[in-house]
Parts: structure tokens; sequence; C-alpha cells
């Protein structure tokens, strides 16, 4: 799964990628690039809000966004200020997601938004058009 968040980061020009997993209480961070795998409450996870759609997710500046704002990852390490997350879905049942981090605020056209329609070993239908880097 290391391989997989490679490939996005690449890809989509992102610091941070990772494979998320989420419970009852706690959200499991499956595979990460330049961020820590584990463990972390759900209450503070961009996660969180996301998995309430089976549709792309996007945070464009975490900072101007109420959800967000105060949240430790944004005040704090890793300084997250842009977050994509695209559901791995199996027949329509979320088996976790991929998630792009920025340090950075960022605009996702269409484009350059992940895509839902990847499959659980990395593998897209379509991938979108490159957009520009994010630090």
């Amino acid at each position: 799964m290391n391989r997989i968040c490679d490939e996005i980061r690449e890809y989509f020009y992102v610091p941070i990628c990772t494979v998320n997993l989420i419970g009852r209480l706690k959200q499991l961070l499956k595979a990460a690039r330049r961020l820590e795998t584990g463990l972390s409450l759900r209450d503070v996870a961009f996660y969180n809000y996301s998995i309430l759609s089976d549709e792309v997710f996007v945070v464009e500046d975490a900072r101007a966004d109420e959800r967000f704002r105060t949240n430790p990852f944004v005040t704090g390490a890793p300084q997250i200020r842009s977050y994509a997350r695209a559901p791995d879905l199996a027949k329509n049942v979320q088996l976790g997601a991929r998630c792009l981090v920025g340090t950075k605020p960022r605009t996702l056209s269409r484009g350059t938004r992940p895509s839902s329609g990847c499959s659980p070993t990395g593998s897209c239908r379509k991938l979108p058009d490159r957009g520009a880097r994010v630090g």
C-alpha cells in the first residue's frame, strides 16, 4: 500500500498521502507517506467528515474552513492546508479511502481531483489530468 501512496503523491504533486480505514472511535492510517501510520482519534480526523458521502471530498483551505480551522492537524504538525479524499468502493460499500494532503491551500478543479473510480490495488479506470504542485 505504501507503493500506492508513492504513486498518488507523485501523480497529484502532494507531499502527503494516506490510505485510511475508519472505525467507530478511531481512524487507522493503513499506509502513509510523510505521515506516521497508526491510530488517531476519530473526532479530529478529516476523514470523519468525508466518509459521510461516497463522492470526492475536498477542503481547499483548512484554515478558512469552520470545521477544521482549530483542528490540531491544522494548527500544528503536519500543518494541513488542503485535503482531498476519494473513497475505495466495492459494490457501493466504502472499504476505505485514499487521501491527498497538502501543506498549502489548493484549489482542485474537476481535472485535478482524485477519482473515486480507483480500485483497491491502486489502478484507476481514468486518471485525471495533472494539477499544479502543492507544497
